[in-house]
Parts: C-alpha cells; sequence; structure tokens
C-alpha cells in the first residue's frame, strides 16, 4: 500500500446505522494529492452507503451471513437499480473482519472503477469535489476498510456525482 501521512479521527466517518451497501463495481485507483492507491481489478467491490452517503471498499476477506431480517435494505437496493438500471433482485449478506482506529488521508482528487452498469463493463474516472476525504480502518498491515466521504457525493443514474 502506498505510503501517505495520515491523522487519526475521532469520530467514525460511517454511523453505526451504515450496514447496507450498494455494489457498484470494483475499485480500481483513489489519487490524493499527487499519490494513487491502486488495486487489481476485481479485487475490491465498490461499494455505496446511503446512510453514510460514501463510497466504501473493503481490502479484506468477507464472510458471508445468514440473512438478517432486522435490517433494511430498501435505500441501497434502490441506489444499486439508479446507479444499474437494472433489477437488484441479488442480496448478499455479509461481514468484514475489520476493527480500529479510522485514519484521514485529506483530500481525494479522482477514484477510478471498474462497473458493468448499463450493461457494459467499462473503467471509468470520476473526478471528486472539494470536500471529499478518504478515510481508512484497520491495522498497519491490514486488513482494511476504506471510504471517500464528504461533498455531495451521490449515486445518480449517470453514475458517480460529488
Amino acid at each position: 500500500m502506498t505510503q501517505v501521512p495520515s491523522k487519526p479521527v475521532a469520530r467514525s466517518p460511517l454511523p453505526l446505522r451504515a450496514r447496507t451497501f450498494a455494489i457498484l463495481g470494483h475499485v480500481l485507483e483513489v489519487e490524493i494529492g499527487g499519490a494513487v492507491f491502486a488495486w487489481k481489478k476485481g479485487e475490491c467491490e465498490l461499494l455505496w452507503c446511503p446512510a453514510a452517503k460514501a463510497l466504501v471498499w473493503f481490502d479484506a476477506d468477507e464472510k458471508p451471513l445468514d440473512p438478517d431480517e432486522d435490517v433494511n435494505i430498501t435505500a441501497a437496493s434502490k441506489a444499486f437499480e439508479r446507479f444499474k438500471d437494472r433489477d437488484s433482485s441479488r442480496i448478499r449478506r455479509a461481514e468484514y473482519p475489520v476493527g480500529g482506529q479510522w485514519r484521514s488521508y485529506g483530500r481525494a482528487v479522482r477514484v477510478d472503477y471498474h462497473s458493468d452498469k448499463w450493461g457494459q463493463r467499462a473503467s471509468y474516472t470520476h473526478d471528486l469535489g472539494h470536500s471529499v476525504v478518504l478515510y481508512r480502518q484497520g491495522p498497519i498491515k491490514g486488513p482494511w476498510c476504506f471510504a471517500l466521504r464528504g461533498g455531495r457525493l451521490k449515486v445518480t443514474r449517470r453514475g458517480i456525482e460529488g
């Protein structure tokens, strides 16, 4: 992983209610202040968290979960359908063994991702707004959870905006 200065944050960028995610594709790169974090295509799913209005991905192994009736998946399902322009009938429940201190890496400039939105597999570059920040949770050697949050970040039919 790229060595970039970071600082601890007192409060998690993901609220406790951030339990559901819409799969948008796979993260490829994130640029912050001239440094680039990169992942292999297909390595980390790029997720949208409606409760936090954040792009999230886990650099960790997932563990499948049994269906949990207490989790409301409506917002995540709608975000998936809006972004991919198709039905969200396939729902997967999983958890990731990530914990520990959150760290801020500062303003993120862009995110590159691979997706099959609109039925076509392609790579996309999205320039991020001025207030979007990259966060990471987890120990120095991983596993990790990453989040891009802030500004006017949202998922629309046109793709990622803000």
